[in-house]
């Protein structure tokens, strides 16, 4: 038995979601329990309809779910030509879109918008996705069912990023076990619930997530993420043309390759495979046959990379003493402090001690308010001279990835002399969390340059 996760970049359209379900078909004898994405641009519409509820703008709101259910039902109408079974799935939906009405006039009659009520709404795209593929495979001929994973993964009560109960989810996951038997089990991804049955989400993107847990407590033979790319590549090949598929990662390589920047891999997916040491493969939609990118213990020597990721779209806060104070430990857990007060993530600090500063490195979007936190909280430092705060934007960092790549100072050493002898500066280097992972930060100017250089240099591009 093996379980396969099913992204929503595949699920767009009639085409995408017909070839979804040849996939499965083609994969019956693997016994596949299926994991399931909302399908494409949904979860993101019921966000914004979610919004106009707290709004009160009912307009926006009806004209919003009469473009999903339109949606929904073309895919169901094009898909399924058997006419008892196109009703009972249309019937489904309608029941579905009564609850999802029922969610937002909540929203709308308090005006206000908690991640609990967020939730709920969201867990309608997977719920409709679930019930309509399970029904364009049994319209097949295919023994199905559509399985609310609210039932299965039991959550705490941190809306919007929940974590499971491991106990009680196993005990659910055994006890509708018996039910799948002969079928293939289509289930929603992302959701859970608490114990008192409150829908919670493990974070966008947890249905890669919800897929290891499952594949963990029915001790899976594998999980398949399924993808619209062959595997995991050495670098964006948009960016750098010659990059090639990676036969095999680390379990721990892959993890880092998720929080560096790579979209492939959800950070949270590897966790409970490692623990029953499961494989993962990433796996290509269009070749059946072709064995994508293993995941699994250690198969490289020490001191390999395997890829280089990178995170565009960064900024760049530097504190800066002025020569008679130190930039210590204190004032960078004052930055982190200021940080976490506003629920904000610092990507990586790096410590300078040639220009007796520390900097820190974070996205676009929320720098020019952290830069204004951190100046508030050290106005006493800058009025007397003693630290300077300054801000710095269009920063990327380009992260190379592999078994003890960070503590070889062979290869830290060549990437940076290679880059200065190319004319780019890099600006402070830094290993975030491991020793698998080694980050550069650059302007972003620099950034297909540096990319190119290395991948060149390490001899990482097709053979």
């Amino acid at each position: 038995m093996i379980v396969i996760k099913i992204g929503g970049s595949l699920l767009t359209d009639s085409s995408g979601i017909e070839e979804v379900v040849n996939y499965l078909i083609a994969n019956r004898g693997k016994k596949p329990v299926v994991v399931v994405s909302a399908f494409k641009g949904i979860t993101d519409l019921l966000i914004e309809t979610a919004r106009f509820a707290k709004e009160r703008d009912v307009s926006s709101v009806k004209k919003n779910l009469k473009r999903l259910r339109e949606r929904h039902l073309n895919i169901v109408k094009s898909l399924i030509n058997d006419g008892d079974r196109l009703q009972s799935t249309s019937d489904t939906i309608a029941q579905l879109f009564n609850e999802v009405k029922g969610a937002l006039n909540d929203v709308l009659s308090w005006g206000r918008l908690r991640d609990e009520e967020l939730d709920r709404v969201m867990s309608y795209g997977e719920k409709l996705s679930s019930v309509i593929i399970s029904s364009i495979l049994e319209a097949r001929g295919v023994p199905s069912v559509a399985v609310f994973s609210e039932r299965l993964i039991i959550t705490d009560q941190n809306f919007g990023n929940a974590s499971p109960i491991h106990f009680l989810t196993e005990k659910r996951i055994k006890k509708f076990l018996p039910q799948w038997q002969d079928k293939i089990p289509v289930i929603t991804g992302f959701i859970g619930s608490t114990e008192d049955g409150r829908t919670t989400t493990l974070g966008r993107g947890g249905s890669d997530y919800s897929a290891a847990i499952i594949a963990y407590y029915l001790n899976a033979k594998e999980v398949w993420l399924v993808k619209d790319t062959e595997g995991v590549m050495t670098a964006n090949p948009d960016i750098v043309p010659d990059a090639r598929i990676i036969p095999e990662l680390s379990y721990e390589e892959a993890t880092e390759l998720s929080y560096s920047g790579a979209k492939v891999i959800h950070p949270r997916t590897v966790e409970p495979l490692k623990m029953r040491k499961i494989p993962l493969r990433i796996k290509y939609l269009k070749r059946i046959d072709h064995p994508g990118t293993l995941v699994k213990k250690w198969t490289e020597r020490k001191g390999t990379i395997k890829s280089i990721v990178h995170r565009s779209d960064l900024a760049l806060i530097e504190v800066q003493g002025n020569g008679t104070i130190g930039v210590s430990s204190a004032i960078t857990t004052r930055v982190f402090a200021v940080a976490s007060e506003r629920g904000l993530d610092i990507l990586m600090a790096s410590q300078l001690a040639e220009r007796n500063a520390v900097l820190f490195v974070i996205p676009k979007p929320y720098s020019e308010g952290l830069f204004n936190a951190v100046k508030e909280e050290f106005g006493e430092e800058m009025l007397s001279g003693e630290v300077n705060v300054s801000l710095k934007n269009g920063i990327s960092a380009l992260s190379v990835v592999g078994r003890g790549v960070s503590s070889d100072p062979g290869i830290c050493g060549k990437i940076e002399k290679l880059l200065e002898e190319n004319g780019i500066k890099v600006i402070a280097s830094t290993n975030v969390r491991s020793d698998i992972v080694r980050s550069f930060i650059v302007q972003s100017d620099d950034l297909s340059g540096a990319l190119n250089l290395i991948h060149r240099e390490f001899n990482l591009g097709r053979r």
